[in-house]
């Protein structure tokens, strides 16, 4: 028997009644039991189409016999019972289900991930964990849902964008924070698209002064660029978003055509660059970080912004 956290929401129609019909229908299911739901709490919402109306929000605890997939099928159909469309990302929904925990079990398939990619930075999805599993430790993060909660209290709204093009970071975070009504923090040692590691260290001064400035005077920020710890001098981010470059098919550099051994080196330093910066941005117990794609930058930058927004006290 796995004990799993589902968050709820919905703000169209009857919200309250919706969502009191989706625990009733999970009672229903064979292999599931709900243990305790939180209470329902009214959000503004954080991304998608705009002029939405505001959402009813929660979260339920449950046992279930069932696998996380087989799990998450329930969760569709009840969804699609009550009424659920799929038309536009983030749009308006009667009802929202979605399996943020299963026991300590991590998932990472196409149709899947667990725990929920952003659970640990969306204030209105752990405000009603809080209520029902404060002590769950996140199996990713490492810490508990409350220390997650704690840290989107007392830290600054920030995001930090990194990858190992500082381009694609910088463009980024510029577009996210425009459309969150963040301050931009440029990279100030871009010398070029690539960058690694030496770069990282010998940057880093330059980089803190710039960011504890700028943070100093904002209440949100979002930087092109992140530091990894210690840097005692520069504010800690909320998030860190690593924009994971896209290295098949040859797109980490150009071969010279005559097949030196200079464009295969290139291209190995920067596969193990992405590879070891994505391991120092997911260390545990590091905080909260959101993997994406750097093929497309617009939808990188939605992200970004409805993280943002995410944070934001209701």
């Amino acid at each position: 028997m796995a004990t799993c956290l589902i968050s709820l929401g919905a703000n169209l129609d009857d919200r309250s009644r919706t969502l009191e019909a989706a625990i009733a229908s999970l009672e229903q299911v064979d292999g599931i039991h709900v243990l305790a739901h939180s209470r329902w709490s009214e959000t503004t919402p954080a991304g998608g189409p705009p002029h939405q109306a505001n959402f009813l929000n929660g979260a339920a605890l449950l046992e279930t016999t069932l696998s996380p997939k087989a799990l998450l099928d329930q969760l569709h159909q009840v969804e699609n019972a009550l009424g659920r469309r799929r038309e536009v990302r983030w749009g308006a929904r009667a009802i929202d289900l979605d399996l943020l925990l299963y026991d300590d079990v991590i998932v990472a398939t196409p149709q899947l991930t667990v725990p929920h990619p952003r659970l640990a930075f969306r204030r209105f999805v752990l405000a009603p964990c809080l209520e029902i599993a404060p002590e769950w430790v996140h199996p990713l993060i490492g810490w508990r849902l409350e220390e997650c909660f704690a840290h989107l209290q007392k830290t600054p709204r920030s995001i930090a964008v990194t990858c190992c093009s500082s381009e694609p970071a910088n463009a980024v975070a510029q577009l996210g924070a425009q459309q969150s009504d963040a301050f931009f923090i440029a990279d100030p040692t871009v010398a070029g698209n690539r960058r690694d590691a030496e770069d990282d260290v010998a940057s880093a001064p330059q980089r803190a002064k710039v960011l504890a400035d700028a943070a100093a005077e904002q209440a949100e920020w979002v930087s092109g660029f992140w530091l990894e710890p210690p840097f005692a001098a520069a504010p800690r981010p909320t998030l860190v978003v690593w924009l994971d470059e896209p290295f098949s098919d040859g797109n980490a550099s150009t071969p010279p055509e005559d097949g030196s051994a200079a464009g295969v080196d290139s291209s190995a330093q920067l596969r193990k660059y992405n590879r070891d910066l994505g391991r120092r941005v997911m260390q545990r117990g590091r905080g909260p970080w959101l993997q994406l794609p750097a093929s497309d930058l617009a939808q990188a930058a939605d992200e970004v912004a409805a993280a943002l927004l995410a944070m934001r006290p209701q």
